[in-house]
């Protein structure tokens, strides 16, 4: 059975990946190294998601929207607050107001693709991505039997990724689109469900073609680089397990700050702020809603650990 308690090393996974993000952002290497980050991102919330997911006895939609509501909407109410009083007093291009409409509904990569820049908010294409997942696979998982999960994933996660190559250079769509980035998610879902742990070379090998993926551009590399690193206990990144559980707020703020400041004192300010949302913010909300709240919502699971220890976010 695979071990669902908090893992160093996929929080190793989410400092990797918006390292990537974070020099990409920086435009200081002329490689697409956050495509990478971002793809590894997705592969890890497929992963984590349906472990999730897997444990319970019954899914309970309802416990498991109000998770990751709990988890993840505060920090970003917070990030459209300073970006809604930055708006009004002139910081930021005169898209603000949408990129705001799509954060908040999160469909920030439909508008990006229908409508045209977002400004400061554009990032949050992505968790858009996530959130519409999200929606939907749980669903998939009421709905199909338990031992045809495994086959429906992989085939969507070749699909998906499939989609991703045919249509690369054809526009914006391959890029913010749910379907074409929807092969990484289920390539983290396959892993989870297929629960089959790999040799730790296995582990660095993903890491390396993580890397790979974001010098080369190829998001089939960061999708099979991550699902090999997800699918192992490689410690080689579990220096980077502090950064990656601040990875939500990095990234939430550093899109931001990069507007505002060169480089260097936009990382250093991002790297404050994430600081601050995760000792303030994020973790008190993670410990209302996994201790505060009453049995019901916790829902019930099955397996040695509870939902509280996974490395979510």
């Amino acid at each position: 059975m695979t071990d669902t308690r908090r893992r160093d090393d996929l929080d190793g996974l989410r400092g990797l990946a918006i390292a990537l993000v974070v020099i990409s952002h920086a435009n200081v290497l002329p490689m697409p190294l956050g495509m990478a980050g971002v793809t590894a991102f997705f592969v890890l919330s497929g992963y984590i998601i349906t472990t999730q997911l897997l444990r319970e006895e019954r899914i309970d939609l309802r416990n498991f929207y109000l998770r990751r509501a709990l988890r993840l909407f505060p920090a970003l109410l917070l990030l459209v607050s300073f970006v809604v009083a930055g708006g009004l007093i002139g910081l930021w291009p005169d898209e603000w107001p949408l990129g705001v409409v799509g954060a908040l509904t999160y469909t920030t990569n439909l508008l990006r693709i229908t409508i045209g820049p977002l400004g400061s908010l554009e990032h949050a294409w992505s968790l858009a991505i996530e959130e519409q997942f999200y929606l939907v696979w749980p669903l998939v998982m009421l709905a199909v039997p338990r031992r045809w999960l495994l086959g429906v994933a992989v085939a969507g996660a070749i699909a998906g990724t499939a989609l991703y190559l045919a249509t690369t250079g054809s526009g914006l769509t391959p890029y913010y689109s749910t379907l074409t980035n929807g092969g990484a998610l289920l390539a983290g879902c396959a892993v989870a469900i297929s629960r089959r742990r790999l040799p730790e070379l296995a582990g660095q090998v993903g890491v390396a073609l993580i890397v790979v993926g974001g010098m080369m551009g190829s998001q089939l590399s960061a999708v099979i680089g991550a699902a090999l690193v997800v699918a192992t206990t490689t410690t080689a990144l579990i220096p980077l397990a502090a950064v990656g559980r601040r990875a939500y707020g990095i990234y939430l703020w550093n899109g931001v700050f990069y507007v505002l400041l060169p480089a260097a004192p936009a990382i250093a300010l991002t790297l404050l702020v994430a600081e601050a949302s995760w000792r303030f913010l994020e973790q008190p909300m993670t410990r209302r809603f996994h201790i505060g709240l009453r049995p019901g919502v916790r829902g019930r699971t099955s397996g040695r650990a509870s939902a509280p220890e996974l490395a979510t976010g």
